[in-house]
């Protein structure tokens, strides 16, 4: 499977889940709390893509370590 397809699938994949979780969190927190946490949530996804992009193009055979500057933030969300 091509890898842009692979990342489409993958990319619909978690909108359902993170759908599914919005919901959920919804009834759990109200609506405010939740929309802040799945806007997290996207933002977060966005700079694991992007660190993804970055670490792809750089590898040529070898492991790259990642640069700590572009990391995505892995703070628990309060």
């Amino acid at each position: 499977m091509k890898a842009s397809k692979k990342l489409g699938a993958i990319q619909g994949a978690l909108r359902r889940y993170r759908s599914a979780l919005f919901f959920s969190m919804k009834e759990t927190w109200g609506e405010d709390k939740a929309r802040r946490v799945e806007a997290d949530l996207i933002r977060r996804h966005e700079e694991a893509e992007q660190l993804h992009r970055q670490t792809q193009s750089r590898r040529r055979g070898a492991f790259a370590m990642p640069d700590k500057r572009v990391a995505p933030n892995t703070e628990v969300f309060a």
